[in-house]
């Protein structure tokens, strides 16, 4: 608190005498008195005689000397009061004397001032026991009464040589005192009036008597005349106290935060007769703004200073969301009628955030660079995937410590905890451990040490990211003055809380970077390419949902991540059936328009059993899915070849007969029986997530026709039991034989055979009979496949069977599909029954999926 104090020097009345003080001889012919102007600390003392008082009155000056500065002022001629409530002497000769004022204070209220003298001609001081007060009636304030002048039991007495009497005592508004070093206002402590009209009684307190006489003068200044509003940097939130030009030099913000700015309102009434600056506390009852140079808008918080009766309004400054740097802000008061005030601009440098992560380089905190948003875990920020399964990437979080922070702080990483690294790594993973943490699963630091020194000051951590879909929530809890804040980033960044990074991610051989912003992490929204028709379920998406196709797989070995708007098709396949000589699936499944993926057996999680007909089956690829949103189970194709083919069961007959008499190959929907196939006519479909396996039977093959080798003969003597083979004499009837089909050169099963009774022997060959007249299939009609059509005939099958595993069906009316099937009736009265003409009858043999094929695949069923 800064009071000003006005020495004058009143005419005492001869002969007046004070038992508790010097007379005015003692202390010198140049006597004087003190009279206070909102009297509440010591500053100044005139002509008083005495080194040691000179010198104790200049102790107590240095305590409330130190003016702020606020640069050149304007100086405009002097202003007079909005109105003068007393001036004069005001003498109570008798008990119950008062003397009135009116008073009337508009709606943004007034500030009062002024000065106040015992007048008694045998002491310059006030003593230790006179006082008067002023009361407001009706009182509108928050307060009362409006004044007391003169002795308080707050007052300090003195009945030391050379000051005898009240050291404090002056006018006190509300009858409290601010005390000398406690800051209050620029240079007073003015009294405040709300709005209204009232009267002001000005009273004694004391005997009355001839020494009873009190010089006073108090003016009213309204708040809605004041010139302009400046304001300054505090000490603090809770000091109004200028903050010196050093440490405003040497403080940082922190945007967004709980950090705050604390700056001091100040009102200007112009300048006094002397050339003095006026200056007011803003006062109670305003609305207050601040505006950013970036347009954003915040309200401050507002605090009073707590020592005195309305002293100074210490504004606490929000600090919006800015960019780190310098930023200016002005701050606009707005009185009850709707008049405000609006500060000049104020710069401060502010950082965007007090949680910065560095991917590589090294970090600077006077030009911090947060890499978060281009953060992708397990990734380089060249989009170059890096190896997590035996070693974490290594990240570095900073944390900025502002100017208001000191001693230590505590930072906690709330992390996912997905199974394993990757969807499928390792398969059925148990290990939820955290996906980032501070290195051995710590994810808690407490009682950091804040570093001294000057700012910026920063705390470098290491953080370990252990999966490729990992994040978390760093929340670094700072103490502020005599509370603390928390801050929060999230890693990978993820503004438009999506689920999936920002930065997006890169994928394929071209490394396509993928923009996450138009996609949600819970969404299977795949379209290419595209499927039509029912069933409606399925004809978007993939079984996978954008987040895990970010989060990737291990892939043949190598990881990868997806796109997700391309439908993702997992392969488990055998190499016998893949690549291998008859089969090659490979040739027919490359050209599926999906995106293909030729997975491990080590790479999904599959049944396991004793039996091989039920071991590696049902391969799951997104088996670490647990606490993915939106995230079901979805298997890849397996695909195999089996020697020991199941028995088949003719439903309309009851016969049985080992599988590959009748089938090439069977895919297996969830919940059947590996042992039995039963009608195939009959059979269902399902999309991956419904299939176990689909399988090739090889001896199937083998149960056509064996065309002679190059001699022209027969070579094949001996049947499927080691017996001699046997040539049908009649091929309609005739059973356990072959037809020695010289025409064409082949040996063939009888009409009413369902088994070749030959073995491939000598330069021999296996073949089949084919058809280009589909759709009718008359025996006359055939022809022998070559060898290159037969073995186009077992890729052909083996694409046949996958389409199943698609949710594709059989169909009869297009010759060209690859799931074209017609099943002929049994023959009444025979053994011969219904005559199954699949796809790898008919010549020429397809190549691929058609269109039609492509439109009706299901990769799941969810929705």
């Amino acid at each position: 608190m800064f009071s000003k104090y006005t020495v004058t020097e009143p005419s005492q009345p001869n002969g007046s005498s004070c038992p508790l003080c010097a007379t005015p001889k003692e202390q010198g012919s140049d006597s004087s008195a003190i009279a206070v102007s909102a009297g509440n600390a010591l500053a100044g003392v005139s002509r008083m005689t005495g080194g040691l008082m000179r010198n104790w009155f200049s102790a107590l000056m240095l305590l409330s000397a130190v003016m702020p500065v606020y640069g050149a002022r304007r100086t405009p001629p002097p202003l007079p009061p909005s109105a003068v409530l007393f001036d004069g002497d005001y003498r109570f000769l008798t008990a119950g004397t008062t003397y009135s004022a009116s008073v009337t204070v508009p709606a943004d209220g007034a500030w009062v001032e002024g000065t106040a003298v015992w007048n008694h001609s045998g002491y310059p001081y006030w003593d230790c026991s006179h006082s008067y007060s002023g009361s407001l009636s009706p009182n509108a304030n928050d307060y009362a009464p409006l004044f007391i002048a003169g002795w308080t039991p707050q007052g300090i007495c003195s009945d030391q040589f050379p000051v005898f009497g009240c050291l404090n005592c002056g006018i006190d508004w509300g009858g409290r005192k601010a005390f000398p070093g406690l800051y209050m206002t620029t240079n007073n402590t003015p009294g405040f009036m709300a709005a209204g009209s009232g009267t002001v009684i000005l009273g004694s307190n004391n005997a009355p008597g001839a020494s009873d006489l009190l010089t006073l003068h108090i003016e009213q200044i309204n708040r809605d005349v004041m010139v302009e509003m400046t304001m300054f940097q505090s000490v603090d939130e809770n000091d109004p106290t200028p903050a010196s030009a050093a440490e405003i030099a040497d403080r940082t913000f922190i945007a967004n935060s709980a950090d705050r700015v604390p700056v001091v309102p100040v009102l200007h009434y112009g300048v006094d007769a002397n050339g003095a600056d006026r200056q007011f506390p803003a006062g109670p009852g305003i609305t207050w703004l601040a505006t950013w140079d970036s347009g954003a808008t915040t309200v401050p918080e507002e605090a009073f200073a707590p020592q005195g009766l309305h002293g100074h309004n210490i504004l606490a400054i929000p600090i919006p969301k800015l960019a780190t740097g310098s930023h200016s802000f002005t701050v606009k008061g707005a009185l009850p009628s709707g008049r405000s005030y609006t500060t000049t601009s104020m710069t401060v440098f502010v950082y965007a955030q007090n949680i910065y992560i560095t991917v590589e380089g090294t970090f600077d905190p006077r030009n911090p660079q947060d890499q978060s948003p281009q953060f992708v875990p397990g990734s380089a920020l060249s989009g170059m995937d890096l190896d997590l399964r035996t070693t974490p990437q290594m990240i570095q979080v900073n944390i900025l410590a502002g100017h208001g922070s000191r001693g230590t702080f505590d930072v906690r990483v709330n992390s996912s905890r997905y199974p394993g690294t990757a969807m499928n790594f390792p398969p059925g993973s148990t290990d939820t451990t955290p996906d980032i943490d501070f290195g051995g699963g710590l994810t808690e630091l407490t009682g950091v040490a804040i570093p001294g020194g000057r700012s910026p000051k920063v705390v470098r951590l290491p953080l370990y990211v252990h999966d490729y879909g990992g994040w978390a929530s760093i929340a670094v809890t700072m103490p502020y003055r005599k509370t603390t804040f928390t801050t929060r980033l999230r890693v990978p960044a993820d503004k438009d809380g999506n689920g999936l990074p920002d930065a997006g991610w890169r994928v394929g051989p071209s490394r396509l970077l993928i923009n996450s912003a138009s996609l949600r992490g819970d969404e299977d929204l795949d379209t290419d390419p595209s499927a039509s028709g029912p069933p409606p379920q399925g004809i978007l998406g993939d079984g996978l949902t954008a987040f895990e196709e970010f989060r990737g797989f291990m892939i043949a070995n190598s990881y990868q991540r997806l796109d997700p708007a391309r439908k993702d098709l997992f392969f488990v396949a055998d190499p016998d059936i893949l690549l291998m000589t008859p089969f090659s699936a490979n040739s027919i499944l490359t050209t599926l328009p999906h995106a293909k993926h030729f997975v491990d057996r080590g790479e999904v999680k599959m049944s396991t059993s004793s039996n091989p007909a039920l071991d590696n089956l049902r391969p799951v690829i997104n088996s670490n899915r647990a606490g993915i949103p939106g995230a079901t189970e979805q298997r890849a194709i397996r695909m195999r070849t089996r020697m020991d083919a199941p028995i088949f069961h003719e439903d309309s007959t009851g016969q049985d007969f080992p599988g590959h008499f009748v089938a090439l190959g069977y895919t297996w929907r969830d919940g059947e029986d590996l042992a039995i196939i039963h009608e195939i006519s009959s059979s269902g479909v399902a999309s991956p997530n419904g299939t176990q396996v689909v399988e090739v039977y090889p001896l199937g093959f083998d149960n056509f026709a064996i065309h002679y080798g190059a001699n022209n003969t027969p070579d094949s003597t001996v049947d499927p039991y080691g017996a001699p083979v046997v040539y049908c004499t009649n091929e309609l009837t005739d059973i356990h034989c072959v037809v020695n089909d010289t025409l064409r050169r082949v040996l063939r099963r009888p009409v009413q055979e369902p088994q070749l009774y030959a073995v491939a022997g000598g330069d021999d060959y296996y073949t089949k009979f084919g058809w280009v007249t589909c759709p009718l299939f008359v025996p006359s009609a055939a022809v022998v496949m070559s060898p290159a059509q037969f073995l186009q005939a077992h890729t052909v099958v083996a694409g046949h069977e996958v389409g199943h595993a698609l949710h594709l069906a059989h169909q009869n009316s297009d010759c060209t599909d690859i799931m074209f099937t017609l099943v002929l009736p049994g023959v009444p009265g025979t053994n011969q029954g219904p005559i199954r003409h699949p796809i790898s009858d008919v010549l020429p043999l397809p190549t691929n999926y058609g269109f039609t094929a492509v439109q009706g695949m299901r990769l799941h069923e969810n929705f």
